[in-house]
């Protein structure tokens, strides 16, 4: 978790992280500093900005990739900085309609955000009924959740898609596709089904978003990805598979490679996102 996480209407726009020392040498590249590879995997788990705060020193980082945008002398830092940082802040926030649109259907139904992966705030659009994402995938492939359509989805582009898609009075889950480096999400949690209790299905749905976002917080690369954490209420299966194999297995695969646990199948998951980190 971060030192501190500034708040608009409920979505963390700004993360900081304060430090004593930054252990950065003269002429180091960014990408190299401990400290700001910290806040980064921040920035990415929350998709906004950060602040990175010495004894000596406030940077300013608008990307999780290059240089500081800005930085200044904590004993001669001026509101220049503090206009800067709030001139970046309408960007993250306001981002586009859909995810505007995103953020209030999760509120209301008082759900946490999944992570976007590498999709920013402004490629998330709205697709319909509480259906966003950066690609328009079809509705019917989210609801039929077929390992071997998804693998090839989350293989071409980077890819963030949150849909509540169903049909008949029970069948309906919320479908989560997302990429993290080398691993992609894929979850298929029932959620508004006539004849269950919202309030599990709710505490199950953000137990599951809050766990990609712990994988999340291990770092977003752009490596495309070589596993899938699969899950599904509808189907019965959990798996962390090869998406290689899934492309010449299918769902076989899949149910062949189930595991027994949801605690087992996060715990690979991290320690396969934590190896392959850069």
């Amino acid at each position: 978790m971060p030192d501190y996480a500034v708040e608009v209407n409920g979505q963390v726009v700004l993360v900081v992280e304060v430090k004593q020392r930054i252990t950065r040498r003269r002429g180091q590249d960014w990408e190299g500093v401990v400290e700001a590879k910290q806040l980064r995997r921040y920035m990415r788990a929350r998709s906004c900005p950060g602040l990175l705060i010495d004894a000596h020193e406030v940077h300013l980082f608008g990307s999780e990739t290059g240089d500081p945008q800005q930085t200044a002398a904590r004993s001669s830092a001026s509101t220049t900085l503090v206009e800067q940082v709030a001139d970046m802040l309408p960007t993250q926030v306001r981002s586009s309609g859909g995810y505007q649109e995103m953020l209030r259907g999760l509120q209301a139904e008082s759900l946490v955000l999944p992570p976007l992966g590498n999709v920013a705030p402004t490629d998330v659009q709205s697709l319909g009924e509480w259906w966003w994402g950066s690609t328009a995938l079809r509705y019917q492939d989210l609801y039929t959740f077929d390992p071997v359509f998804l693998g090839r989805v989350v293989r071409q582009e980077d890819v963030f898609t949150l849909a509540h898609v169903g049909h008949g009075a029970n069948s309906h889950a919320l479908t989560l596709v997302t990429r993290l480096g080398p691993l992609a999400i894929c979850l298929q949690i029932a959620y508004g089904g006539a004849y269950r209790d919202r309030d599990v299905e709710r505490a199950s749905a953000n137990r599951w978003f809050r766990q990609v976002s712990e994988l999340a917080q291990h770092g977003v690369t752009s490596e495309p990805p070589r596993h899938m954490l699969i899950y599904s209420d509808f189907s019965g299966f959990q798996a962390l598979v090869s998406l290689d194999e899934v492309e010449k297995g299918g769902r076989s695969v899949v149910h062949e490679q189930r595991l027994d646990s949801e605690v087992e199948l996060f715990t690979l998951a991290s320690e396969l996102v934590q190896r392959r980190r850069p």
